[in-house]
């Protein structure tokens, strides 16, 4: 692309770097996204939650959590699938208090805690 003299933007990135995070290639996202930002493109959510996914499917959910506190600490706003994402991953390796510290997060940012929550967790208690 660079070479026709057509610039790259954060879609492009993305899509680049979700490929290499399903693949396991954490290192070459990683170089791709600081690459990115080095251009002066700003990523979004979704981008950091494709970091975020991959660095959990290899179970290094310390660089996860890092990433996670960039966003926060860069006023990125989490979505769901942010969440969602580091949750289950903090949950399967042992991290229930991290985890739970997480979902209090969710709720005092007002975020996406679903319309159902309330009902299965009721749900779950009565049996």
């Amino acid at each position: 692309m660079e070479s026709v003299s057509i610039s790259p933007n954060v879609v492009v990135y993305r899509s680049l770097i979700n490929g290499l995070c399903k693949l396991g290639r954490l290192m070459e996202a990683m170089n791709f996204f600081n690459k990115m930002v080095r251009q002066g493109i700003s990523a979004d959510v979704v981008t950091y939650n494709f970091l975020i996914h991959g660095f959990c499917q290899l179970d290094f959910w310390k660089e996860a959590t890092r990433i996670f506190n960039h966003i926060i600490g860069h006023s990125i706003s989490p979505d769901v699938v942010t969440f969602m994402v580091l949750t289950d991953c903090l949950c399967k390796k042992g991290k229930v208090g991290e985890a739970y510290k997480l979902f209090e997060l969710m709720i005092l940012l007002e975020k996406l805690v679903p319309k159902w929550f309330p009902k299965v967790c009721t749900s779950f208690f009565i049996y």
